[in-house]
């Protein structure tokens, strides 16, 4: 598998109607952001303005739960922080972002309470999700 450049770049853009199963996962300075068999899957099933709109609403989703995650770890409640992380995993494995999912889903282990466990998770998240829109706006393009 090939690795995708780290400065800004989010590698070849592939046509919205072919998703290259052979490379399967797009990856990220070696780390996997979106699974593309997933998101390719969903941009199939949908029509194009439809698959635009859900990603477009997962974007806005994010920032959202990104609030909530950095607040709740600011305030040392982890209840309020592993609510936020648990939907933010659940809408990540929908498209197919799975750095994301995965991330967030280690808050609702519980050895993950001690506030400094939530604000490195919460700073983790934050950077992560940076890098998940930007694969995502990429994707909604080819998508057009």
């Amino acid at each position: 598998m090939r690795s995708w450049p780290c400065a800004g770049h989010a590698g070849p853009r592939l046509p919205p109607w072919r998703i290259d199963p052979g490379e399967g996962l797009r990856q990220f300075c070696s780390v996997i952001v979106i699974d593309h068999r997933i998101a390719g899957q969903l941009a199939a099933e949908l029509p194009k303005d439809v698959f635009r709109e859900i990603l477009e609403a997962y974007c806005r989703d994010l920032g959202r739960l990104c609030r909530e995650i950095h607040d709740a770890a600011v305030a040392a409640r982890p209840e309020a922080f592993r609510q936020a992380a648990h939907a933010m995993a659940g809408a990540s494995a929908s498209v197919g972002a799975v750095q994301l999912e995965e991330l967030a889903r280690r808050v609702l282990h519980p050895q993950t309470n001690g506030a400094q466990d939530l604000q490195l998770l919460a700073a983790q998240i934050q950077e992560v999700t940076h890098r998940t829109v930007a694969e995502l706006r990429v994707l909604a393009h080819n998508f057009q």
